[in-house]
């Protein structure tokens, strides 16, 4: 465990050498940095390729590596540094081998992943959970033989789901199937189209009184593209799904158009890719009543241009009327998500805010993301209010599954699980996947989320 103001690490410069790099065990944030033998040059860096220089405080960023260099005029010198405020990583085990598990029904994996309270719709840490359900984008069924290899037939609808009673111990896994026994998808656009030519991706939603609430892109294939990538947003949908007895009835959902989707020139504005219900009755008591529905702008020209985050909110009883949502445009909150301007850069597609509630940052908010979209990295950043002004994101933690599971995987779209978490503790998921399916098909560790807990070295454990 690692908390504010511990000491963190000693780089000791001798006579023969002019510079000194020490790497740490995993991505922390730096505070407080202390000097003997002179006024020696301190970088710190999160990926050991780009570093900054830094004088006696870290400024609370995240660093793997330190750098100490010393004066031609010094003989010898040592920097020592001490924990900042922030957060660092580790993995959970456990989660991930729930979800690493080929399910007797067939489920081998899926991308997506976003987790909801079916209980009573409370979204904050601690809540008392019974039912929580997991969505899935598309999603691989098969079996998996001896090598660890999917077996055919590999079929792939593009959304189930997962419903889980209290704790890991109890968690079902649903395949839906048709008449002929193929795996079916559990929502599909209206006028039930060619899965192949048009199908959802499913995003986070909000749990409104007895109804779950998603709004999903609908997506449009385009085979011009690379393998992996034959696919292009045509809009965004918000599908109204009844819960009943704690589960949610997929098949007696209702379809609202959603004007949550726009294209402008070289840039698209992308909404509802997630939410937090920063209401009283949904777990914050100290909330001011709005459902926040964040989303991106992106560039249709530039493959390489990352996504932004912009922010927009509504009250929950208008949230189905998308004219009412009022989005950020840098001084208000105005209609038209092509208003919206850019609050916070190097996020994900998925992404996830949640309010900080204890400890030296309690009343600002949390946003975790994959670092730069799909990269290596889980990131975090934090802000003063749920629309900004948010500080210069941290990588958090290094995903190694391209070195370790397969060299064509790719990380991506990492995001917080709020109502399974605690203040000090908060579980994250990230995806994994292989351009190629025919590496998704030899490798069956490919495709499943990998979870980690985010750590809050501000608040000593049990004490919030």
């Amino acid at each position: 465990m690692y908390f504010l103001d511990d000491f963190l690490a000693e780089v000791y410069v001798t006579r023969e050498e002019t510079e000194k790099t020490m790497m740490l065990p995993t991505h922390l944030p730096v505070g407080r940095i202390h000097r003997t033998g002179g006024n020696a040059r301190v970088s710190i860096s999160q990926d050991g390729k780009e570093y900054r220089e830094v004088d006696n405080h870290g400024g609370h960023m995240t660093a793997r590596f330190l750098k100490v260099e010393k004066e031609e005029s010094m003989e010898e010198c040592r920097v020592r540094f001490f924990t900042g405020a922030g957060y660092w990583a580790s993995q959970d085990v456990r989660y991930t081998e729930t979800f690493l598990k080929n399910r007797e029904n067939g489920w081998a994996g899926g991308d997506g992943i976003n987790s909801f309270n079916l209980t009573d719709g409370n979204d904050a840490y601690n809540a008392n959970s019974q039912e929580t359900l997991f969505i899935f984008g598309d999603t691989l069924v098969s079996k998996v033989d001896e090598n660890h290899q999917r077996m055919e037939p590999v079929e792939m609808p593009n959304n189930t789901y997962a419903l889980m009673k209290g704790d890991l111990d109890e968690i079902e896994f649903v395949i839906e199937k048709d008449e002929d026994g193929h795996a079916k998808t559990a929502l599909v656009p209206e006028g039930n189209p060619d899965p192949h030519e048009e199908w959802f991706w499913l995003q986070d939603g909000v749990v409104i009184g007895d109804k779950l609430y998603l709004s999903p892109l609908i997506m449009n294939s385009d085979m011009g593209r690379p393998e992996g990538w034959q696919f292009k947003v045509k809009g965004v949908c918000i599908v109204e799904i009844p819960i009943i007895d704690k589960r949610p009835e997929f098949s007696k959902s209702r379809q609202i158009k959603a004007d949550l989707y726009r294209r402008e020139a070289d840039r698209q504005y992308v909404g509802g890719i997630a939410y937090m219900p920063y209401h009283p009755d949904m777990g914050y008591p100290h909330g001011d009543g709005y459902i926040y529905g964040y989303g991106y702008i992106s560039s249709l020209v530039n493959e390489n241009g990352r996504p932004q985050m912009i922010v927009g909110r509504v009250r929950p009883e208008e949230f189905t009327d998308t004219a009412n949502w009022r989005f950020y445009n840098g001084r208000d909150f105005v209609p038209g998500i092509e208003n919206g301007v850019s609050v916070l850069e190097h996020i994900s597609c998925e992404m996830s805010v949640v309010p900080i509630t204890a400890g030296i940052n309690k009343g600002k908010f949390l946003a975790v993301f994959q670092y730069d979209g799909k990269s290596p990295y889980v990131g975090y950043a934090i802000g003063e209010t749920p629309w900004g002004p948010f500080a210069e994101a941290n990588r958090v933690y290094e995903c190694d599954e391209n070195r370790r599971v397969n060299e064509t995987v790719y990380t991506y779209n990492a995001k917080a699980h709020s109502h399974l978490s605690t203040p000090d503790c908060i579980l994250a998921s990230y995806n994994v996947n292989s351009p190629s399916m025919k590496e998704n098909c030899r490798t069956a560790d490919i495709y499943h989320p990998r979870f980690i807990r985010l750590h809050d070295t501000t608040i000593q454990e049990g004490i919030l």
